[in-house]
């Protein structure tokens, strides 16, 4: 029983590592910093940081919502691979807007 508590660990923290560097990755062809995405999500900076990082998991919550906000795919996340977006990304206006919007809340 202690054997698949350890395994289960172990792959719970495998998959936050690549859900982060594929954040990372992310925010950086978006050029978006992860202080601009604690900013849009409501989150303060050093949780995005410890997201990109894999120290720390995220909510299926936040990770839909930065699915919306970088125009990807939530298997992005888990596969690193370009997946079709859904719909048309975001605009540097749109994201503006959503910026201004947030600061509002």
């Amino acid at each position: 029983m202690e054997d698949i508590k350890e395994d289960i660990k172990d792959e719970k923290r495998k998959l936050n590592e690549k859900i982060g560097e594929n954040l990372k990755k992310a925010l950086k062809n978006a050029k978006i910093t992860q202080t601009e995405l604690s900013n849009m999500l409501g989150v303060s900076q050093p949780t995005v940081y410890k997201w990109c990082n894999g120290t720390f998991g995220i909510d299926i919550f936040y990770l839909l919502k930065i699915c919306k906000i970088l125009n990807l795919h939530i298997l992005y996340f888990l596969e690193g691979s370009e997946i079709e977006p859904v719909e048309k990304p975001l605009t540097s206006a749109e994201i503006k807007q959503l910026r201004e919007l947030l600061k509002n809340q």
